[in-house]
């Protein structure tokens, strides 16, 4: 988890043998890890160091890793004050800050982050997180943001503020935003937290979701602050944020996810607000809206987007899996669902995927191709393959969580 929150990356999402990537990541890498783990990267400057960062709802405090920010290198080691860190068009002045190079600041998809930005810099702001145009905006407290086209009437559901106990002897700043959450009509309380991927869930919350046998796929993996660990993600039927008689947003198709070390990171948090906290709100709900959270009237606005159809689905995706030969060349490293009765067989080289040449792109932009709608193809061109050399195969897109026949038409 993030400094209390998770990114994980599930086993369905296509895992390539990654080339170094150059220093600082181009458009369309930023906007493919945007699409890969539902973080919007953003550039800092502390002094004339930069880094690419991400806001961190979940997380009370700044994470800075001192080999790209030497400022932060000389603090203590519980951490200390900065002059002023500039994030998006805004500086924050005297900042706390912590120096880490832990699992806190882990990318994925070979995307580096530097910093994990959190409440002692965001809690001065009202951010808006554009998860269609991956942009981050940071608003005067209380002022309104820009308001992106093509969304509906924003929803704006309360939230309490919470936190403010002792961790490791040093004291946690009030920022937990505490949010109630419907999953499946049943009730549980979670944070808010920009900085995991998916909507992540404690066991007995995850158990419960699975107990009627639904799909679920394990042995993806979650960078946490004390290192990876296995995962298992499945798919809610509904989630509804807000108070039954209050303001209140629904997704339906909701991935969810649980990981054994989390668990421990929810128990840190609910000891921090005085209550128990089932999971993070993350990702996978948040993608469908452009939010905006206002710290001095302690609201969450949610404006939908006309068309959800940039979003990526983890379990969403054609039945291959790639992975780089000796040569450099993409080939078919396993093949499952409805591209095996295509004749697709490993080692098949792959040239294209809907027209686009596999060895123009990086392996982030790569990574995105194979998703897509079910009931859509994708167009994969090979090379030399056993059965379908130099030919285009349109690939079905499978869905590899099926919600039980009951929830599905919800």
């Amino acid at each position: 988890m993030l400094a209390g929150c998770s990114r994980s990356s599930s086993a369905t999402t296509v895992i390539l043998s990654p080339p170094v990537l150059p220093p600082t990541p181009g458009t369309g890498d930023v906007q493919a890890f945007a699409r890969l783990t539902n973080a919007i990267p953003v550039n800092i400057a502390i002094g004339s160091s930069t880094g690419w960062a991400f806001v961190d709802t979940g997380n009370p405090w700044v994470l800075l890793d001192p080999t790209t920010f030497p400022s932060a290198a000389g603090l203590p080691s519980a951490g200390g004050t900065l002059p002023s860190i500039q994030i998006a068009s805004q500086t924050a002045t005297n900042p706390y800050v912590i120096g880490s190079t832990g699992g806190d600041l882990q990318g994925d998809m070979t995307f580096n982050l530097d910093a994990n930005v959190g409440c002692t810099v965001v809690c001065g702001f009202s951010p808006s997180f554009n998860y269609r145009d991956v942009e981050l905006t940071l608003a005067a407290s209380g002022q309104a943001p820009p308001t992106p086209s093509n969304i509906e009437a924003a929803v704006v559901v309360p939230f309490s503020f919470e936190g403010g106990g002792l961790e490791g002897g040093l004291t946690v700043p009030k920022s937990r935003i505490v949010v109630p959450v419907t999953i499946e009509g049943v009730k549980y309380t979670m944070i808010l937290d920009t900085g995991a991927s998916d909507v992540t869930v404690s066991a007995a919350a995850y158990s419960a979701l699975v107990a009627d046998g639904r799909t679920q796929i394990s042995g993806g993996t979650t960078q946490t602050a004390s290192g990876s660990s296995t995962s298992a993600i499945t798919r809610a039927a509904s989630m509804v944020v807000g108070a039954s008689g209050g303001p209140t947003v629904e997704v339906t198709g909701v991935i969810v996810a649980h990981d054994s070390s989390f668990d421990s990171n929810l128990e840190s948090v609910s000891t921090d607000v005085g209550e128990t906290i089932d999971g993070s709100l993350g990702g996978t709900f948040l993608h469908d809206f452009f939010v905006t959270v206002d710290y001095t009237s302690q609201t969450i606005s949610f404006a939908r987007y006309t068309d959800t159809s940039f979003n990526l689905d983890a379990a969403e995706h054609i039945g291959l899996t790639l992975g780089t030969d000796a040569a450099g060349d993409y080939g078919v490293a396993s093949v499952s669902g409805s591209a095996v009765a295509l004749g697709i067989e490993e080692g098949d080289i792959i040239v294209r995927i809907e027209n686009e040449e596999l060895s123009t792109l990086t392996t982030l932009e790569i990574a995105t191709l194979p998703f897509g709608a079910v009931g859509s193809t994708r167009a994969v061109t090979f090379g030399a393959a056993a059965n379908n050399a130099n030919m285009t195969i349109d690939v079905p897109v499978d869905e590899t969580l099926p919600l039980p026949s009951a929830d599905a038409g919800m």
